[in-house]
């Protein structure tokens, strides 16, 4: 665990990526207890607790090489400022692929999530998220093929698992579930349905 000296609530992990596609990357876990801790995670000057010998690589300026930032079990509220963190940590908005928000208090999606245009990870169970006009601004994310919202109040939507696929045709895997092509094809049809009511 990488330690801010000043807020010891706050923090990055270091792991290898068990991923075949990036064997030498890592992943970064930040950790920041409270909602308006955004500003302090990049004012953090990391260290090494653990006494492991990981190292995860950096550019010549400074910037984390990993495409992969795990924001999870907190008390985040708001992901607007995330996609600021991410430019802040790693040197420009669409470096990483896999983006984690599991497990906190978000009640929303944020329209910047835009900017994060590279992802294909993305992680948001366990929050508060309860439209599914919040999983249409997803769409704005070009290459995302896996999702979570378990967890959160939406999934109580009616046929929520294929109105997700509606809005986001690309996703091979929704909530650790993987889509088959009958799913993609239910999907179709309730949004055929859909559109036939509304002109009804």
């Amino acid at each position: 665990m990488l330690r801010h000296p000043r807020f010891p609530r706050i923090g990055m992990n270091i792991e290898e990526l068990r991923d075949d596609a990036a064997p030498n990357l890592r992943l970064i876990e930040v950790i920041f207890k409270l909602s308006d801790m955004e500003e302090e995670i990049l004012k953090c000057e990391p260290r090494i607790c653990t006494g492991l010998p990981l190292k995860c690589p950096k550019t010549k300026g400074g910037k984390w090489l990993t495409r992969t930032l795990k924001a999870t079990n907190n008390q985040l509220e708001d992901m607007t400022e995330i996609p600021e963190v991410v430019a802040e940590l790693f040197g420009c908005y669409d470096w990483i692929t896999w983006l984690d928000l599991s497990c906190n208090k978000i009640a929303s999606v944020a329209p910047t999530i835009k900017r994060l245009s590279s992802l294909k990870l993305l992680y948001l169970h366990g929050n508060q998220i309860r439209s599914l006009q919040d999983v249409q601004k997803l769409s704005s994310l070009p290459k995302l093929s896996k999702l979570t919202l378990h967890g959160n109040p939406v999934e109580r939507e009616k046929n929520y698992f294929h109105l997700v696929l509606t809005m986001l045709p690309n996703l091979v895997s929704l909530d650790f579930t993987g889509i088959s092509r009958a799913d993609h094809e239910t999907g179709k049809a309730l949004k055929r349905a859909g559109t036939r009511h509304k002109k009804q």
